[in-house]
């Protein structure tokens, strides 16, 4: 699965997969029965207690209200949220008729549920999000949630294949027993994600974490399975060219559309374009055919990242030839919102101004700071420099990207006995990120100097958010 998308095993990150002796769907189903078996309890006490009130009996109401009262705590925990709405643009059958009538022609072709309500926000994934109105024991809400960045980056027949592939994992095609485990899996999902580990709450927690291997190996299985059962709808090769771009694009997306923007708050004191309105022709001029199949081999290699040989498997599985398949003429968002493509983009836009407004002017005069200091500091001999002078030579340079001529200077500047923990920090994280042993001892040095830097992560701080990321880590959400 792409490393951008949301998974549905995302609550179950803890721990290594192990094969089940006992199935899943009977481990949530008695899970599901310990919970009816509370709901029974509480009931039977509340009754218990009220019949005491009625006789006057206080003493008597004393033990069932003893029962009722951890059983309503636990009972209460153990609830899905009802209903969660997720972040993003609500769409309507007349606001995008292409694209609804898309969705039911695959909705009905795989037999999975009806959907509640479309959402469109600006992750980078395709996934689906469930509540539950009427409360554990009831039916759930799906709502299909698809991020505009990727309607704008592949084309019609990849994304309603990626579309086909994240349903077929509740189609009905899949026999009633696979259904009812991702069903109830969904359902213990839910608090998985949504409830804090407090004290209290340990026992679930405990049955949620003896859930994790358990809902991890089924879920492997499972996906093979919704590509199969997928890749009969729209077809294996249309199902491996999604994949394979899907990768391609979220590549392109992290290493060169965000970060070349981002680039211009260097010089520039506004955006000089704005990301969703120009996404789809950035693609075009940035990505070549030949870039992305060397992309595509990069992904491929038996060395490469631990997420990689699951697209290499399931490429296999499908029987699909790993090719990057030439860009469309029309993207999916294109095909499919017509007008209301521009309408999302101004709001999407609108919103990523005032989420990074400030960030790019901080950026900016950082920037523009870090040059002027540069720039008195080139015509003066470094050997001559005190720390403090190092340090903020090196910092300056760091700012502007030149980490190979910063780093000798935050060095020295750390090592010096007036030296600041800033310097040693700083030295150490461009140690860590070339793997350096070094790295901790010039840790050790910042933290000596300056107790608070144990706060700081290695990696760099300040990083601008590219999008709004919310439905990125949402909960209860599935991707292909």
């Amino acid at each position: 699965m792409n490393p951008s998308a949301q998974t549905s095993a995302a609550p179950f990150a803890a721990g290594a997969a192990q094969p089940a002796t006992v199935p899943l769907w009977w481990r949530l189903a008695c899970g599901h029965a310990a919970v009816l078996a509370l709901a029974i309890a509480l009931a039977v006490s509340l009754l218990e207690v009220g019949a005491a009130l009625l006789d006057a009996a206080w003493l008597a109401a004393l033990p069932p209200l003893l029962v009722a009262i951890p059983a309503a705590l636990l009972f209460w925990q153990a609830q899905p949220r009802r209903d969660v709405r997720p972040e993003g643009q609500l769409l309507r059958a007349e606001d995008a008729p292409h694209l609804f009538r898309t969705l039911a022609k695959l909705r009905r072709r795989l037999g999975s549920p009806r959907l509640a309500q479309v959402v469109i926000d600006d992750s980078f994934s395709v996934g689906l999000r469930h509540s539950w109105p009427f409360g554990f024991f009831g039916p759930a809400r799906h709502t299909l949630v698809v991020g505009l960045p990727v309607m704008q980056m592949l084309s019609r027949r990849e994304l309603c294949a990626l579309v086909a592939q994240t349903l077929a994992a509740h189609s009905h095609r899949r026999g009633r027993r696979a259904c009812l485990t991702r069903h109830l899996l969904d359902a213990w999902q839910a608090p998985a994600t949504t409830a804090p580990r407090r004290r209290r709450e340990a026992l679930l927690h405990a049955w949620l974490d003896h859930l994790a291997p358990h809902a991890r190996t089924w879920e492997a299985a499972e996906r093979f399975e919704a590509d199969g059962l997928a890749g009969e709808i729209v077809g294996r090769q249309t199902l491996g060219d999604a994949l394979v771009a899907l990768e391609l694009r979220t590549r392109f997306m992290q290493n060169r559309f965000w970060q070349g923007l981002w680039a211009r708050a260097d010089h520039l004191a506004a955006p000089p374009f704005l990301p969703h309105a120009t996404m789809r022709a950035a693609l075009g001029a940035g990505l070549t055919h030949a870039c992305a199949q060397t992309w595509l081999d990069e992904l491929l290699r038996p060395d490469a990242t631990p997420a990689t040989p699951q697209l290499r498997e399931r490429l296999q599985a499908l029987r699909a030839l790993p090719e990057a398949a030439p860009e469309a003429v029309h993207s999916a968002a294109q095909s499919l919102l017509g007008e209301t493509l521009t309408r999302l983009q101004q709001a999407f836009d609108q919103r990523w101004l005032e989420l990074n407004a400030s960030n790019w002017r901080l950026r900016f005069h950082s920037a523009t700071s870090a040059r002027e200091t540069v720039r008195r500091m080139q015509g003066r001999d470094s050997l001559l420099l005190g720390p403090e002078e190092l340090a903020h030579y090196g910092l300056a340079l760091d700012t502007l990207g030149r980490p190979d001529e910063a780093l000798p200077l935050l060095c020295r500047a750390a090592t010096h006995a007036n030296g600041s923990a800033e310097a040693a920090f700083a030295a150490a994280r461009l140690l860590h990120a070339r793997d350096a042993a070094e790295s901790q001892r010039f840790l050790a040095l910042a933290h000596q100097r300056d107790p608070a830097s144990r706060l700081r992560p290695l990696e760099r701080r300040g990083r601008e958010r590219s999008a709004l990321s919310v439905m990125n880590r949402a909960p209860g959400a599935e991707s292909a």
